[in-house]
């Protein structure tokens, strides 16, 4: 007998099968018991999520022999052929090699013609997406009024380039990435249907791995069956994967806590003599650190320790608190993004240890859980990077309302106020968000908030998001967690940084001016050509990106 791969042979043959998509199957069940049918349905979503498989299964249940139903019998000769794939009336198209507007009318001059055998005719076209302009064009006006025998079902994983015409022609349905735990139940059930052993970590394994796709989870899983020659041993799939190293992460971790670089490197070059993936090994330092997070607030954190593959001496010693645990997963997420960026991804890696272990501290309890209890330092100025620091060094005694009208208060505000211009030049902001900071001056200034005046007239700048955006940009760049206030009123004398500019833009033109009239070629060309000198502008690069 033909060997039949375990995607295919275990693809889902009815509504109850699919896994992962309660959202879906349900509409499609209530629809079809109701009678509710839509001539033309748009499934969305990545790759290995279910797509042609409920298209097939509609289909199934649009020409069953025992009539329209959510539970189609698989045992009428419709059924059959649907699943073997040699129904007259299934028209199945993969968009991707038919891309042409002439393909696409050649499918569609047997839209009228009834259908052969079955109650509908149905159409299924796989990676709509990759249809011309003209094709979507020429399938219009077919796919707004069809016959009442035909039906559409499109699969697609970029719905975003359908056009807005055909979107309005749908009723779409967006599957979700499949959860860990349903990859996890269906390797189960076809593993013990197929009586092979298997270890349960193996399979969290390679749930893990799979990423939400259904698909990728049985071809990895019937990658790792060939190689553990049939039997899943947990050590076997771990090497296979990579994922070796992960045993040792207590040990890593131990070093972190106990801030000994020299360990940390050493544990790297070990790791790395038997084969790491180093953005798989970013990522399951995440997970480890959201792990131990987690257990110091719930009681789920060996769960997750298990569905990620983490192992379970993570959960059982504590070497970090939570605040400590709280920076350290910032550090590493951020540092993801370096790989793709350096020349050998282990020095990404080494740069990450080195910061873990040279960040100062955010929090002031102590970095070590079992570490003895001490008073807490006073908090440390955070020093930035950037040429000129755009908030004092030092941070100032809470500024309130009264107490702004005395000198030293008065003399800090206007300090800080003076550097804004300065610290909004420095951040990344593009587009509304920047008019915004630059329309804005310095209000008030405590520890813990910054509050903003804007004028208002330039209210219309204002919104939650771009706010939130502004306050994300500014605690980043300055190192420490304010919260952002903007209040909609005129403040008297202070200058904002858009009408500084403003004034260095006028006097700089001023000054252009007065250079080009005392200029002996321009008066000479004015009294040749009897001319006058005109406006005359800065020509620079674009303020507001």
């Amino acid at each position: 007998m033909v060997y039949q791969v375990l995607a295919r042979k275990w693809r889902p043959k009815s509504l109850s099968q699919v896994q992962g998509q309660q959202h879906v199957t349900q509409a499609l069940r209530n629809a079809l018991k109701k009678g509710w049918l839509h001539h033309a349905y748009l499934f969305c979503g990545t790759r290995g999520v279910g797509k042609t498989s409920l298209a097939r299964i509609f289909a199934k249940c649009l020409n069953c022999d025992t009539g329209i139903t959510d539970s189609p019998c698989g045992e009428c000769e419709s059924c059959k052929d649907i699943d073997a794939g040699r129904y007259i009336d299934l028209i199945e198209v993969d968009a991707a090699s038919r891309t042409r507007v002439e393909d696409t009318r050649d499918l569609l001059e047997n839209v009228a013609y009834s259908p052969t055998r079955g109650r509908f005719k149905i159409y299924i076209i796989d990676e709509v997406h990759m249809l011309s302009g003209h094709s979507f064009n020429a399938l219009l006006k077919t796919l707004e009024e069809p016959p009442e025998h035909v039906k559409f079902l499109f699969a697609t994983t970029e719905p975003e380039r359908i056009p807005v015409t055909v979107l309005s022609r749908v009723l779409r349905f967006d599957l979700r990435p499949i959860a860990n735990e349903d990859i996890l139940t269906q390797c189960q059930s076809i593993l013990d249907a197929e009586q092979i052993a298997y270890a349960p970590q193996a399979l969290h394994y390679v749930a893990n791995q799979a990423k939400g796709s259904m698909r990728d989870a049985l071809s990895l899983l019937e990658q790792v069956l060939a190689f553990c020659d049939g039997n899943l041993d947990s050590n076997q799939v771990a090497d296979l994967l990579g994922l070796t190293y992960q045993e040792r992460l207590p040990q890593l971790l131990k070093h972190i806590a106990n801030k000994d670089l020299t360990q940390c490197l050493q544990w790297l070059d070990e790791v790395a003599q038997i084969g790491v993936d180093y953005a798989q090994l970013i990522d399951s330092l995440i997970s480890s650190l959201h792990v131990i997070s987690l257990g110091h607030n719930v009681d789920t954190a060996r769960d997750y320790a298990q569905c990620f593959g983490i192992p379970e001496a993570i959960c059982e010693q504590q070497w970090l608190d939570a605040l400590a645990c709280q920076r350290l997963y910032q550090i590493t997420l951020d540092a993801k993004k370096d790989i793709p960026w350096v020349p050998e991804p282990k020095m990404a890696i080494q740069m990450l240890l080195m910061r873990m272990l040279t960040e100062p501290a955010t929090a002031t309890a102590p970095v070590v859980a079992q570490r003895p209890s001490v008073a807490p330092a006073e908090p440390q100025p955070v020093v930035s990077a950037a040429p000129a620091e755009p908030m004092p060094p030092v941070a100032p005694a809470p500024v309130s309302k009264a107490a702004t009208t005395t000198d030293s208060s008065s003399s800090t505000l206007e300090k800080v106020r003076r550097r804004w211009a300065v610290l909004v030049e420095s951040l990344d902001l593009v587009g509304f968000t920047a008019m915004l900071a630059r329309h804005c001056t310095i209000k008030e200034w405590e520890k813990t908030q910054l509050t903003l005046a804007l004028h208002p007239q330039q209210q219309a700048y204002l919104s939650a998001d771009r706010l939130k955006t502004l306050e994300n940009a500014i605690n980043q760049k300055i190192g420490k967690k304010l919260r952002l206030k903007v209040d909609v009123e005129a403040m008297d004398n202070a200058v904002t940084p858009s009408q500084e500019h403003a004034k260095k833009r006028e006097k700089e033109q001023a000054e252009l001016r007065e250079q080009v009239e005392g200029d002996q070629m321009v008066k000479a060309l004015a009294t040749a050509f009897d001319a006058q000198i005109g406006d005359i502008e800065v020509v620079e690069e674009n303020h507001d990106r």
